[in-house]
């Protein structure tokens, strides 16, 4: 009787592993049946493309999936969903080989998206170590970016001198790669920085400096935002008058952006 017990219950056990592989195996083929059905509609249908990542995924087509967590990370980004562009992103790295330069680049955006949502927090490490393998590789136009996210972290956190270095050597691997506009966004943040140091005059120098190379490459929406950045110095040193002078430009220089965005 014991013996037949057990045959019984092995029995059970065989049939209960056959269904449950081939309830598996049935589930995978409806995720990648909805998968492909979804991915030929994702270039007129971006916000798609997430579901579309998670369903080949579900299916064991990881590798398929990596070019629509990409796209879907980026979308979002776009569309000003920070949080869902860093969690795309850093996914779609992750399914790259470590530390390789397309992982890097993937690696970066989700950084981006965490530094203008104020969340690096965690991800300071990660930031380091992209810095570091980015100048090893002398990509001095990424090392330049890293700077400029640990420059806002650290004003984020108040840290405005240790904010100075990062932007000086931000602005400077940036000129060494010649993208003069990250050069510029390195130092708009360092002007910023002086100011909330107490030096205005360096600051108020910096701010017109960048307004005059603005203005150069044509470039209304760095005006105003330099602009704005004035108002905040005249604000810190009890200059409430002119501060709403430079406000009233920056406001105005804004319009004409925008106007000019309506006529394209």
């Amino acid at each position: 009787a014991g013996t037949d017990r057990l045959l019984f219950q092995g029995g059970v056990w065989r049939e209960a592993a056959r269904r449950l592989i081939v309830s598996r195996r049935r589930e995978r083929r409806i995720h990648s049946a909805a998968a492909d059905a979804l991915s030929t509609r994702t270039d007129a249908r971006p916000d798609l493309a997430g579901m579309a990542a998670e369903h080949l995924l579900a299916a064991g087509r990881a590798d398929e999936a990596v070019p629509l967590m990409t796209s879907a990370g980026r979308y979002s980004r776009r569309c000003g969903n920070l949080i869902n562009a860093a969690e795309w992103l850093s996914r779609a790295s992750a399914s790259h080989v470590e530390g390789s330069e397309s992982a890097d680049a993937l690696l970066w955006e989700a950084l981006e998206a965490r530094t203008v949502r104020g969340e690096l927090g965690a991800d300071k490490a990660a930031l380091e170590a992209l810095k570091d393998r980015a100048s090893e590789r002398r990509h001095h136009g990424l090392a330049a970016r890293c700077e400029w996210a640990q420059a806002t972290a650290l004003v984020q956190r108040g840290a405005y001198q240790d904010a100075l270095e990062s932007c000086a050597r931000g602005a400077a691997l940036a000129q060494k790669d010649g993208s003069d506009a990250l050069a510029r966004t390195c130092e708009q943040l360092r002007a910023f920085s002086l100011a909330k140091l107490g030096r205005q005059a360096p600051a108020r120098a910096l701010y017109h400096e960048l307004i005059d190379q603005l203005q150069q490459v044509g470039d209304r929406a760095g005006v105003a935002a330099c602009q704005g950045g004035l108002a905040t110095v005249d604000i810190l040193a009890g200059h409430h008058d002119e501060a709403i002078d430079h406000l009233r430009a920056a406001i105005a220089t804004h319009r004409t952006t925008a106007n000019r965005l309506e006529e394209v």
